[in-house]
């Protein structure tokens, strides 16, 4: 694309680069994401992937053209599984809206028909197979962790922990309640004497 229809900073082609916001206001996001893909391609030929999240189902109109065979065979598209309804229904254990069922089922078509289903846990993955989502384990991918570490911890010694760290947003499906409720009860038997810090690193929300 010329260099002008990009957005600089962030390097990102949006759909109202191809698109009249009226008409986009028409389509379901799924739609739009994939009638901006079938743009984009003409102007990247050798584009060989197409990596999406779970969440509200943006991928599944993708994934139907690519078995349609309105995408070529050499673009794969890969789905990245950070937590669909499926796992918020979970976490607040109440069964979604009607209203949400639609939705949910778009979830479920961008994860099953992908040609790659990425994990980045063990957690994620069983929650997807007992709501009934049908993954090919030739398609499953699990992340690995951002680190490595030895699992032969004989002869080593550690210093005192003096550091704890939350990661993620402050909310309760987070696990940000769990976080300070464990704080508390460390106080109330006086286990966190070597703590010199606390460091929340994520966004906060108003009901936390």
């Amino acid at each position: 694309l010329p260099e002008e229809y990009i957005i600089k900073i962030e390097k990102l082609i949006l759909p109202d680069t191809f698109f009249t916001p009226d008409y986009l206001e028409k389509l379901p996001l799924s739609e739009i994401a994939w009638q901006t893909l079938e743009q984009i391609i003409y102007y990247y030929p050798r584009l060989t992937l197409v990596e999406y999240g779970d969440y509200e189902g943006y991928g599944s109109r993708i994934t139907q053209a690519k078995r349609a065979g309105l995408l070529p065979a050499s673009i794969l598209t890969k789905v990245c599984c950070h937590g669909s309804k499926t796992q918020i229904e979970k976490v607040h254990n109440i069964w979604s809206d009607l209203w949400l069922h639609n939705l949910m089922y778009e979830e479920k078509i961008s994860i099953e028909l992908a040609d790659i289903i990425n994990f980045p846990t063990e957690y994620i993955y069983k929650l997807y197979l007992m709501s009934g989502h049908d993954i090919d384990i030739n398609k499953l991918k699990m992340l690995r962790l951002p680190f490595t570490y030895r699992t032969n911890l004989n002869n080593i010694h550690y210093r005192a922990i003096d550091t704890l760290i939350f990661f993620g947003k402050r909310h309760f499906f987070k696990g940000y309640a769990h976080f300070t409720e464990a704080l508390k009860i460390l106080l109330s038997k006086d286990l966190l004497t070597s703590i010199k810090q606390i460091i929340l690193l994520g966004p906060k929300f108003d009901c936390m």
